[in-house]
């Protein structure tokens, strides 16, 4: 936002704007394609995450069978984005689960391959010892309320119960926390965004936060030697730190966009009727998109593209699928059917990145 005309590296900025324009893009191209084949698109766009599910799925359990690395993060070079991943995908079979039987006709097989997938993906979950996996508790606890309603939660509390009782891998990453001095330097991260934001209210520009990092930050505890020398390249909190970079104006406005969509939809799904044919796709992408959410509270998630795009995906099914019976969406045309706005957005987009250039 402000940001663009503050800041000190316009390089640097020009390139992340161009990529939050191309996420832009992406949405409306979506929105586009699902409301020229409808339905069936939609099929196509589960058939794909939940390959994608197995991909790193089986990726990770190969890794943590070789024994080669003691916490796996499957094509991720970091296990908690890792986790954040599988943990927005795991609600596409988790739904088909639930709800699969009462609306159609299975075959054995696609019922045990239900399970299967998602019995491999919890496992792949605990085996990349992310202390991200609680918040597989958001899309389980949605899914498991919609279906079982408040009795369904008593198994949620039990799956977590179990994961603190019961050894396995994620368990034991907790066991040795107390050995890791940075296991616990969010706070201090967190502290130095908002020392940051206060300083530069307007933004320090996008992609600066790691060149602001240092002259803000606190001392680790704990650390003796190199008190300062541990840089953040990001804020691991999605609000924060695109309030330092582009404002708090900026993360206002995106949460009040996330807010007038997911929340009204997520009182709808809970009070909807069960029959209505594509429930367990609404739940199901509803579900994804609530994880990212929470998780992109203590993460940096959103700044992986696989996830982003995961995100962005979820988003443009919901506002498809619920287009028709929904009355913030009722009005929403998927096709932008005026050839001026193609036009002036990229008239105007060229003019933006030209500018920093």
């Amino acid at each position: 936002m402000f940001s663009l005309f503050f800041t000190h590296y316009y390089f640097i900025t020009a390139y992340h704007y161009s990529n939050l324009l191309v996420y832009l893009l992406l949405f409306y191209l979506a929105l586009q394609i699902l409301g020229q084949k409808k339905l069936e698109t939609v099929n196509y766009i589960l058939l794909i995450l939940l390959v994608a599910l197995i991909i790193q799925t089986g990726w990770g359990l190969f890794e943590f069978a070789k024994g080669d690395n003691v916490r796996v993060n499957g094509s991720f070079f970091n296990s908690s984005y890792y986790a954040g991943y599988l943990i927005a995908l795991i609600s596409f079979p988790l739904a088909e689960i639930s709800f699969g039987k009462e609306r159609e006709r299975r075959s054995i097989f696609s019922n045990v391959g239900m399970v299967l997938v998602f019995v491999c993906a919890f496992s792949a979950l605990l085996a990349s010892r992310s202390r991200a996996i609680i918040f597989v508790i958001i899309p389980f606890g949605l899914i498991v309320l919609a279906r079982w309603k408040w009795k369904g939660l008593v198994s949620v509390f039990i799956i977590i119960l179990a994961l603190f009782i019961i050894p396995n891998p994620f368990l034991q990453r907790l066991k040795t926390l107390h050995k890791d001095p940075y296991a616990w330097e969010r706070i201090t991260i967190w502290k130095t965004s908002l020392n940051m934001i206060r300083h530069h209210p307007l933004g320090v520009g996008l992609g600066m936060y790691q060149y602001y990092y240092l002259r803000y930050t606190y001392p680790m505890k704990g650390i003796k030697i190199g008190r300062y020398s541990k840089k953040a390249t990001r804020a691991h909190n999605e609000i924060l730190h695109y309030s330092a970079e582009a404002s708090p104006v900026f993360s206002i406005c995106s949460i009040i966009f996330l807010g007038l969509i997911l929340v009204p939809l997520t009182k709808k799904i809970l009070k909807e009727p069960k029959k209505d044919p594509q429930y367990k796709k609404k739940l199901s992408f509803l579900a994804s998109s609530w994880a990212i959410i929470f998780h992109s509270l203590v993460d940096s998630n959103l700044h992986q593209p696989p996830i982003a795009i995961v995100f962005i995906i979820n988003l443009a099914c919901l506002i498809y699928l619920f287009s028709e019976d929904f009355n913030l969406l009722k009005n929403t045309q998927l096709e932008i059917k005026s050839k001026n706005f193609v036009k002036w957005f990229v008239l105007v987009s060229s003019f933006i990145i030209a500018l920093l250039m």
